[in-house]
């Protein structure tokens, strides 16, 4: 459970936000703080998890059962919708039928704002959802039959996952100082789920943080919310606040109409 809720509200406009994402973590580990910030605005968010059959992946092999109720969950908890698409680990190939299940639900949530993974990750599932994602985005219609209303969204903006993925340079922030202590505690409970299998050993338990800038709230975290803090303490440090995440844009928008602003 999250530890404190921030009340929702809006200063303008509803937007619809969509995440695309390969696996079942991929949106919060990439860009989980600006979702859950924009959940908590009164936003309308949604989540299209690509990856959502678990035969392939060692660490959650055969525990369906288990695994899906748990995202199901933590996704209702946070606000946002939860759209699974069926694929299993390392199968993803960007094509035509990738991308035209994509631009279904695309369709489905009129999204204002898309986010899509980076498309040099090192990472297969990553690269090639990242660009089915984009063309998706960009050219729904194409793969929907005419009678079937499509509208690009107003924004395209890429996120990065793979510490290996180099070539990324964000060059749009968020600022999630608000909701950092309410994601890392979100975010542990996956490093608590893969660390029942033998595959993912040492994960749990990696630091205590306490924050004298935020009341000296504290937290334990485990080895993703780790790796998530020293990442929102760098992208801050980059754009001058405290935590932030960052995003590269795919088309650069003027800033008096920039939706990312309004997040």
């Amino acid at each position: 459970m999250l530890e404190t809720k921030l009340p929702r509200m809006t200063t303008g406009p509803r937007l619809s936000i969509v995440a695309i994402g390969a696996h079942l973590d991929d949106h919060w580990y990439g860009m989980g703080g600006t979702l859950l910030k924009a959940a908590r605005k009164g936003y309308q968010v949604t989540v299209i998890q690509a990856v959502s059959t678990y035969c392939a992946w060692p660490v959650v092999c055969g525990r369906e059962a288990e695994i899906k109720p748990q995202l199901q969950r933590i996704s209702a908890e946070a606000g946002i919708a939860l759209v699974t698409l069926g694929h299993d680990y390392l199968r993803l190939e960007n094509g035509q039928a990738l991308s035209g299940q994509l631009a279904q639900h695309l369709a489905d949530a009129k999204p204002d704002l898309v986010f899509c993974p980076w498309e040099e990750d090192s990472n297969q599932d990553h690269a090639a959802l990242g660009i089915a994602s984009r063309v998706a985005a960009m050219h729904g219609a194409c793969f929907l039959p005419p009678d079937r209303a499509y509208k690009p969204p107003r924004q395209i903006l890429q996120y990065a996952l793979d510490i290996n993925a180099r070539t990324f340079r964000p060059e749009a922030f968020v600022d999630i100082g608000g909701v950092m202590f309410d994601f890392l505690t979100l975010n542990n409970a996956f490093d608590e789920m893969y660390s029942t299998s033998p595959g993912w050993p040492d994960a749990l338990r990696r630091l205590t943080v306490i924050d004298h800038r935020q009341g000296d709230r504290s937290i334990l975290v485990h080895a993703q919310s780790e790796f998530i803090l020293g990442r929102s303490i760098v992208r801050g440090v980059q754009c001058g606040a405290r935590y932030a995440e960052g995003f590269a844009r795919y088309k650069s928008a003027p800033a008096d109409v920039d939706l990312l602003a309004q997040i």
